[in-house]
C-alpha cells in the first residue's frame, strides 16, 4: 500500500465531513453530466434528469459503495458500535459496574499470581548474559556428589565445557545484632557475572573483605555513605567493607543475599555444600576427566545442568509445583466469566426483539455478533484497568499478611524480590482480559443472534449450563480448601516423638570454647544443654551406606552425631539398652544407638542390642563435606523411640543411627539448650561471650513452625479462593426493552 493510499484513508477518518461533502459533489456532478448527455439527444431537462437517475441507480447505494472502497468502513462501524455500547451501559449503570467489578476481581487475582511468577521464574537475573549460566553437578555409582571447596577449585581449573566457573555457599552471619544471609564466593564471582558496584569495588584476593547488597546497605546499615573501608564483625573476625553491589543485584540464589565474602582457603577443602555455576561454552565436555584417578564407584557417571538465568529456573518440576496454584486462580476467573456470560446472555435475550428486527431487515449475523463482542470489549477494558489496581492491592495485602504471620526466624532472613510489574505483566493482563471477553461475550452473542432464537424464549439451556459450571467449580475450590485446611491442622498437631517446648537452637560456625560452654551450664536460665552435629528440623537427615555385619546387604540410612544429653533434653525415650557413656562420647567410640524403625529393618523380629552395624568406608566422593564415623563397625548399645527429626512432610525417620560425640568446644555443630524463660538472656550472654561464633539463635518451635508455614499459607490461599468463588455467585441482572 502506497503512502498516498494511507493519506487518503487517514483523511477519510479524521476529515469525514469534508470527504462526505466532496462525495455528494462528485455524485451530483456525475448525475448532471449524465442528464446533459440525454438533453443533447433532445430530451427535456426534467425527463433527462429522471432518465439519468434511473440509469445511475440509487444514490445511497452508490455512496455506500464509495465508502466501502475507502477501506475505513470497519473503523467507522467500530466507532458506531462503541458509541452505541456506551449509551446502552450508561442507561444501565448497575449492570455495567457489576460486570466490570466481577471480571476485574478475577483478572486482578490472576495478574497478582503472574506477577509473583514473573519476578521469580521469568525475570532474568541482573547479571551479564544470564541465559548462559547453568548450575553444574555430577553423580557417581554411589550417588550424587556434595561439592567441597577443593572440588570447586578443580572444576574451575579444568572448566569442562564452560567459559568460566564460580562457586558459592549460602551462610548466615550475625553482625552487630543483625541476622544476615549471604554467600561465601570464589574470587571470580563478580567478574564472571559482570556485576557492577554502586560504591567501591569487588574483592579480589582478600580474605577479610565483604561486599554488601544495595538493599542491605540501605536497610540494615542505614545507607551509611562512609561505610567503605569500615570493618564489620562477622564469622569471628573483622571484615572490611570493600564495596556495595549495584541496585537490583541480590545474588544468584533463591534467597536474596545481604552480603558476599571470599571463601576461606584454609577451610575450603573440607567445606562441603558448594554450589557450582558455570557459563556454558559449547556444551558440557566429558567431566570424567575430573575424577578419572578415583575408584570406579567414585567416578562421574552422569552430569546435570540446571538453568540459572532466573531466581527459580523454568523447569518441569517448577511448572508441576506452580500448576495447581495457577489452576485454582484460573478457576476463580472462570467462575467470574461464567457468571458474567450468564448475565450477558440474559441481557442479550432481553433485546431479542431488536435482534429479530435487525435480522429480518437483512443485517448479517456476523455484524450482530461483532456488535455484541464490541459491547463485551467496552466492559473488558475498564475491567482490565481496575484489575491492575486489584492486582497491586492484592500483592500489598498478601505481602503484609505473610510478613505478619511469618515465623520470626523466617522474618529475620527472608526478603521479598522486587514485584514491580514489567511489560510481561501488562501483556498477560490484557491477554487475559481479551480471553475473558471471548469467554463471557462470544457464547451469549452466538446464542442471541441465532435466527430461531430471535422469536422464542430465553436460552435456558446455555444459562443452566453456565450456572452448573459455576457451582461445580465453586464446589471444587471449596473441597480443595477443606482438604488443605485439614492437612494444615493435622501437620501442626503431629506427634513429633520429642518435646520442642523451651528448647533453643544455637547454630555455630566455629568453636565457642570449653570455658564458654562451662559458663553457659552455670547460668540460671540453662536447664540442660546438648550438642548435635545436625539439630532437629535442619533439613533431611544426611545418609550413609549401612547394613548388618556379616552380610552384603546394605541400605541408605540416616545418621547423626549427638552428645549423651541429646536424648534427655529432647525427651526421646531409650526403649531398650542404654544411652552413651561419657567416655564413649569423649572418645567417639564405636557404638551406636539405633531407632526402632532401624532395628526392625536390620533385625526383623530379633533383638538389636549387642548386634553390629556395618558402615560404609569413609571418604567416599559422595560423602565429602559430611561428617563420617572413623570406624567401620559399631555395636548397638541402645534402641530409641522413632522421632520426626528431619522434615515433617516425611514423617518419622525411616532410619536413624546416632553416633556419640562430646561436643567439646562445639565447633561447626549445633547447641541445644532447654531454657526457663525464653531465649533473651541466652542471646545476651552469647553476644557478650561468643558473638563471632554464632550464626543464628532460634527455637525448635520456630523451626517446626517454619516447616508447617507453607501448609498454612496454602490453606489460607485456598480458603480465600473458595470464599471468593462463593461471592462470585452473584444474582443476575435482568434488562428489559
Amino acid at each position: 500500500m502506497q503512502w498516498t493510499d494511507w493519506k487518503l484513508r487517514l483523511r477519510a477518518l479524521f476529515g469525514r465531513a469534508v470527504v462526505e461533502r466532496e462525495l455528494d459533489e462528485e455524485v451530483g456532478f456525475h448525475l448532471a453530466m449524465e442528464a446533459r448527455k440525454y438533453q443533447a439527444h433532445g430530451m427535456e431537462e426534467r425527463e433527462a434528469m429522471l432518465r439519468a437517475r434511473r440509469e445511475f441507480g440509487g444514490m445511497d447505494r452508490v455512496k455506500e459503495e464509495c465508502r466501502d472502497a475507502r477501506g475505513t468502513r470497519w473503523v467507522e462501524m467500530l466507532a458506531q458500535d462503541i458509541r452505541y455500547a456506551v449509551r446502552c451501559y450508561w442507561r444501565t449503570p448497575g449492570f455495567a459496574v457489576t460486570v466490570i467489578a466481577t471480571i476485574a476481581l478475577g483478572l486482578g487475582l490472576n495478574t497478582a499470581l503472574f506477577t509473583v511468577f514473573n519476578a521469580y521464574v521469568l525475570r532474568p537475573l541482573a547479571v551479564r548474559e544470564p541465559d548462559g549460566l547453568y548450575q553444574f553437578g555430577w553423580g557417581t555409582r554411589s550417588g550424587s556428589t556434595i561439592f567441597t571447596g577443593e572440588d570447586a577449585r578443580l572444576v574451575r581449573k579444568l572448566r569442562p565445557g564452560f567459559q568460566d566457573v564460580l562457586a558459592f555457599k549460602p551462610v548466615f552471619a550475625k553482625s552487630g545484632g543483625r541476622t544476615l544471609f549471604g554467600n561465601r564466593v570464589s574470587g571470580n564471582y563478580f567478574s564472571m557475572l559482570g556485576v557492577g558496584m554502586a560504591m567501591g569495588r569487588p574483592f579480589e584476593t582478600e580474605i577479610d573483605a565483604v561486599v554488601l547488597s544495595y538493599n542491605a546497605w540501605q536497610n540494615k546499615f542505614g545507607g551509611d555513605a562512609t561505610i567503605l573501608g569500615k570493618t564489620v564483625p562477622m564469622f569471628g573476625g573483622m571484615y572490611e567493607v570493600a564495596g556495595v553491589a549495584a541496585p537490583g543485584f541480590d545474588g544468584i540464589g533463591q534467597i536474596p543475599a545481604d552480603f558476599w565474602v571470599p571463601q576461606q582457603a584454609e577451610r575450603a577443602a573440607a567445606d562441603g555444600g558448594q554450589t557450582l555455576v558455570g557459563r556454558l561454552a559449547r556444551g558440557v565436555a566429558p567431566a570424567q576427566q575430573l575424577t578419572a584417578g578415583l575408584p570406579e564407584a567414585q567416578r562421574v557417571t552422569a552430569v546435570s545442568l540446571r538453568p540459572n538465568a532466573t531466581t527459580i529456573p523454568l523447569m518441569p518440576e517448577t511448572v508441576a509445583l506452580i500448576l495447581p496454584v495457577g489452576l485454582a486462580f484460573l478457576l476463580v476467573l472462570l467462575i467470574a466469566c461464567a457468571n458474567v456470560a450468564s448475565m450477558m446472555a440474559g441481557r442479550a435475550m432481553a433485546r431479542r426483539r431488536e435482534m429479530g428486527i435487525r435480522l429480518s431487515l437483512g443485517a448479517g449475523r456476523g455484524r450482530l455478533i461483532g456488535q455484541l463482542m464490541v459491547e463485551g470489549v467496552v466492559l473488558a477494558v475498564p475491567a482490565a484497568l481496575l484489575g491492575f489496581w486489584v492486582s497491586g492491592a492484592t500483592l500489598g495485602m498478601m505481602t503484609g499478611a505473610v510478613r505478619s504471620t511469618m515465623p520470626p526466624m523466617l522474618a529475620k532472613m527472608i526478603r521479598f524480590v522486587d514485584l514491580t510489574p514489567d511489560m510481561r505483566v501488562f501483556v498477560f493482563l490484557f491477554g487475559a482480559a481479551l480471553l475473558a471477553t471471548l469467554v463471557f461475550a462470544l457464547l451469549p452473542a452466538l446464542q442471541a443472534t441465532r435466527p430461531r432464537l430471535a422469536y422464542v424464549g430465553r436460552p435456558s439451556r446455555l444459562r443452566r449450563g453456565l450456572v452448573v459450571t459455576q457451582v461445580t467449580v465453586c464446589a471444587l475450590l471449596l473441597i480443595c480448601a477443606g482438604v488443605l485446611l485439614r492437612a494444615s491442622g493435622q501437620m501442626a498437631e503431629r506427634d513429633l516423638g520429642f518435646g520442642v517446648e523451651g528448647v533453643a537452637v544455637v547454630g555455630l560456625n566455629q568453636p565457642v570454647g570449653v570455658p564458654v560452654l562451662e559458663a553457659m551450664r552455670a547460668e540460671p536460665w540453662n536447664e540442660q544443654m546438648a550438642v548435635a552435629w545436625r539439630g532437629p528440623f535442619s533439613g533431611p537427615l544426611r545418609t550413609m551406606s549401612a547394613g548388618v555385619a556379616g552380610t552384603d546387604v546394605s541400605t541408605r540410612a540416616g545418621y547423626n552425631f549427638v552428645s549423651p544429653e541429646y536424648f534427655d533434653l529432647l525427651r526421646i525415650p531409650i526403649v531398650r539398652g542404654r544411652n552413651f557413656s561419657a567416655a564413649e562420647a569423649a572418645g567417639e567410640g564405636a557404638v551406636v544407638v539405633v531407632s526402632e524403625a532401624t532395628a526392625k529393618l536390620f533385625w526383623p523380629g530379633e533383638d538389636a542390642l549387642g548386634r553390629t552395624v556395618r558402615l560404609a568406608a569413609t571418604g567416599l566422593q559422595m560423602d565429602r563435606g559430611n561428617r563420617m564415623p572413623r570406624f567401620r563397625e559399631a555395636e548397638v548399645v541402645g534402641v530409641s523411640k522413632d522421632v520426626m527429626s528431619g522434615m515433617v512432610t516425611e514423617g518419622r525417620d525411616a532410619t536413624c543411627l546416632y553416633f556419640p560425640t562430646s561436643g567439646a568446644g562445639a565447633g561447626n555443630e549445633t547447641l541445644l539448650v532447654r531454657t526457663n524463660g525464653g531465649t533473651g538472656a541466652m542471646e545476651a550472654f552469647l553476644d557478650a561471650k561468643a558473638s563471632s561464633s554464632i550464626l543464628r539463635v532460634t527455637t525448635l518451635e520456630e523451626l517446626f513452625a517454619v516447616q508447617v508455614y507453607p501448609f498454612r499459607v496454602g490453606a489460607s490461599v485456598s480458603t480465600l479462593l473458595g470464599v471468593l468463588s462463593l461471592v462470585g455467585l452473584v444474582p443476575e441482572f435482568e434488562t428489559r426493552d
